[in-house]
Order: C-alpha cells, then sequence, then structure tokens
C-alpha cells in the first residue's frame, strides 16, 4: 500500500486520520504542520524519509502555500531527487465549501472536502495509489 505523508493541524483529526489509513494497510507519517513536517524529513527525524513518500495529504488550513508555485517549490525542496514522474501525489483536504478547483489551482491533484467518512477517505487515498508508477 502506500506511504503517505499526513499534515493536518487538529490534533484529533490528525491521529484519527492515521488509523484510519493505517488500519486500510498504508504506512502515515503525520504531522501539524508544513514547517514541522519540513523540518523532520530533512533531518532526518522522521521513519521514514522523502524517497518513499508516495501521497501528500494536506491540510489547506495548516498550509502557506498561496500560490501553485509555492507548493511546487515546497515538493522541490522537500524532493529533490525526484523527477517529474516519480513526484509524490499531491492532496489537500479542506473543510472549506467549494475549494476543489481552488487546490487544483494550487497544483494538487486530488481534493477530499472535510468532514469525510472513513470509508470515503480510503476510497480516494486507494484510488490514488492505484494510479502511481510501478517503483
Amino acid at each position: 500500500m502506500a506511504t503517505v505523508l499526513l499534515i493536518e493541524d487538529d490534533e484529533l483529526l490528525l491521529k484519527t486520520t492515521q488509523s484510519i489509513l493505517t488500519r486500510s494497510g498504508h504506512t502515515v507519517v503525520g504531522f501539524p504542520s508544513v514547517r514541522d513536517a519540513s523540518h523532520a524529513l530533512t533531518s532526518n527525524e522522521a521513519s521514514i524519509t522523502t524517497d518513499q513518500i508516495e501521497i501528500v495529504l494536506l491540510d489547506l488550513s495548516t498550509s502557506d502555500f498561496l500560490s501553485p508555485e509555492a507548493l511546487m517549490d515546497w515538493i522541490q525542496l522537500l524532493f529533490p531527487s525526484r523527477t517529474q514522474r516519480n513526484q509524490p501525489k499531491i492532496g489537500l483536504v479542506s473543510g472549506a465549501l467549494n475549494l476543489e478547483k481552488i487546490a487544483c489551482n494550487l497544483g494538487a491533484e486530488f481534493f477530499v472536502e472535510k468532514p469525510y467518512l472513513p470509508a470515503d477517505l480510503r476510497k480516494k487515498i486507494d484510488s490514488v495509489y492505484s494510479i502511481l508508477p510501478p517503483t
């Protein structure tokens, strides 16, 4: 299954989402902020490496990315040795209505609207995982 980087500032939702995806067979490493994730992954303090991450699930409320360029710059900084073909799939999460188009404009490949049911989240992550190129 997929290795997922989860960034969610709501501690309860972070733990719940980690649990949902872990029970589905995914490996999940979660952080409350982009800064914490970046620090842990670049200083080798995380339990996984950036080369292992296949999906990034990022809550828009924790994000500093107000443009597609900023999001893509962060991806390039965090995953410098990865080619365009094997960059992780980026998913944005938000509870605000009608943000799917904005999320796609920010460079996300998929969007998850809050609140979500565990089955819907699993289905979305599984569908993204199914189209990942082989490693």
